[in-house]
């Protein structure tokens, strides 16, 4: 279900969460009264901020897979080195750009700041709909079933799955404990390779794993409702409290998280840059607040 209308689904909900959150900046960033050419350059600045956003997100998780020796190209995107991208892109250029609007920045940054949560939050729920991102296998109440489209055997023991990230995980987990299965490759035998094919299907067809998408998304949806109403610091806290849920959040991940020398995953150690840089942005605005150069 879920990955037959990935194909829409997907992309519809990323868009629809960029929109949102673009929107959403662009309404709270009125009251600050912007001059006609202050506003225009907000907006080109926001778009660059963007394009360093998706450019920072490919980079990073093609950098991590690349020295996993998987090559370069083969990775997808990483949020968190798409938004450490994009908001260093646009701090500079506000900081250059927007000289007239400086006592603004903070007040910019955490407007923008809510605009990514709340878009991202969105997204999260394209990532459930594609069956990507998934976590891993439960019994659980809140588990969820990603089903497939079936396999492919050529009988010469090669296969194709069709199905969600989730489906061909399990698939692929479950024939390589399968006795069937590796005991049909040592002998060339196709009836057992298929009865392990059959078996994989129902496993990965059957087996819930943890909505690991639906829980970030509501972890976001909570977050945005908080700093709603505490209408400061928004950044900061926003860097350094999403930062900590997704370190934690990895241990319960069950795709393909990649390595690092460090032993913990790309997006962990992206976690720990993210509080630092969380760490250093509030640093830099108790500064500049005693100074009397910003307004909070």
């Amino acid at each position: 279900m879920f990955y037959k209308d990935s194909s829409v689904l997907f992309p519809l909900l990323i868009v629809i969460g960029a929109t949102l959150g673009v929107l959403f900046i662009l309404k709270k960033v009125k009251p600050l009264n912007f001059s006609k050419k202050s506003y225009d350059r907000f907006i080109i600045i926001l778009c660059y901020g963007g394009i360093a956003f998706y450019l920072g997100a490919r980079f990073f998780d093609d950098l991590f897979h690349y020295l996993n020796g998987e090559g370069w190209g083969n990775g997808g995107i990483t949020f968190l080195g798409g938004c450490l991208s994009g908001l260093v892109v646009f701090v500079t250029l506000i900081f250059f750009f927007l000289k007239d609007e400086r006592k603004h920045i903070f007040k910019i940054f955490n407007i923008v700041v809510m605009g990514i949560i709340l878009g991202h939050a969105i997204g999260r729920l394209g990532c459930f709909c594609a069956g990507c991102c998934y976590g891993k296998v439960t019994d659980s109440v809140i588990g969820v079933n990603f089903p497939g489209e079936g396999y492919k055997y050529d009988g010469n023991g090669n296969y194709t799955v069709y199905g969600s990230d989730a489906y061909k995980k399990l698939f692929d987990e479950y024939l390589e404990t399968s006795p069937s299965y590796i005991e049909g490759m040592k002998l060339n035998d196709n009836s057992l390779i298929e009865k392990a094919l059959t078996s994989a299907n129902l496993y990965a067809n059957t087996t819930k794993v943890l909505p690991t998408q639906l829980i970030e998304s509501l972890f976001l949806l909570l977050l945005f409702t908080l700093l709603l109403f505490i209408n400061k610091l928004q950044l900061p806290i926003y860097l350094i409290s999403y930062s900590i849920y997704r370190y934690l959040a990895e241990y319960l991940r069950f795709d393909n998280r990649g390595s690092t020398t460090l032993g913990i995953s790309p997006s962990q150690l992206m976690s720990i840059i993210g509080v630092l840089f969380g760490i250093l942005v509030l640093v830099v605005y108790i500064y500049f607040k005693k100074k009397k150069q910003i307004e909070i």
